[in-house]
């Protein structure tokens, strides 16, 4: 009898430790490509103590819930499930809300992002960016988001962007810009001007592509 428990009780470590090894590695991650300047990494750190801070370094492996904070200088460049590539530019604070195969979810609460979104499923959100006056449901490849006090603004390159913000859509199309005042639905959107499209374009340029996997030669060859 006490074999068979035995026996029994190995076997059920076995089992637990694989399904746990499995659940690990199948677990979305988001991974930290490059990081410039002073950035730093705050988890599971009760709210009032805003001030505890870690180092960010590049091939950090960050978690839902985690927050980071960039310095005056400071340029991180994330990658997240579906080939999500993102940029987060200097003086931001970003939380991540969801890491997914299905939907990835930031919460940008100041400073600037910029994303090349390349697996795009036409009519599903897949990328989502809210901040304090609004919320950015990505259908398209490539925008950016700026954050300052009272007021967001969205730019979009490439694809189209649903702005959201007190019940109202906006949809966002490339070359295209909208923004939003906290309290007040998006402003219709614009074509983006000549000095803010050399920024949109510079601050885009600085995502890194992922490196495409090699095309397959023809049958017969």
């Amino acid at each position: 009898m006490r074999k068979t428990l035995m026996l029994f009780l190995v076997i059920l470590a076995f089992a637990f430790f694989f399904s746990s090894l499995s659940l690990t590695q199948n677990t979305p991650e988001a991974v930290v490509l490059e990081v410039e300047g002073q950035s730093r990494l705050q988890r599971n750190v009760p709210w009032w103590q805003f001030w505890n801070y870690s180092l960010l370094e590049k091939g950090d492996h960050l978690k839902e819930g985690d927050r980071i904070r960039t310095g005056s200088k400071g340029n991180i460049k994330i990658e997240f499930p579906r080939d999500s590539l993102v940029r987060i530019g200097p003086n931001s604070i970003l939380k991540i809300e969801q890491i997914g195969e299905e939907k990835n979810s930031l919460y940008l609460s100041r400073g600037s992002l910029g994303a090349k979104i390349i697996n795009v499923i036409e009519g599903i959100i897949t990328f989502e960016v809210e901040t304090p006056s609004a919320v950015a449901a990505v259908r398209g490849t490539e925008f950016t988001l700026e954050v300052e006090r009272r007021k967001t603004v969205l730019s979009v390159k490439e694809g189209n962007v649903l702005l959201i913000a007190e019940g109202v859509t906006e949809l966002v199309a490339a070359d295209q810009t909208s923004s939003v005042t906290r309290g007040k639905p998006p402003l219709d959107p614009q074509k983006i001007p000549e000095d803010k499209r050399t920024w949109l374009e510079e601050f885009l340029s600085g995502i890194i592509d992922l490196p495409k996997p090699p095309i397959p030669p023809p049958p017969g060859d």
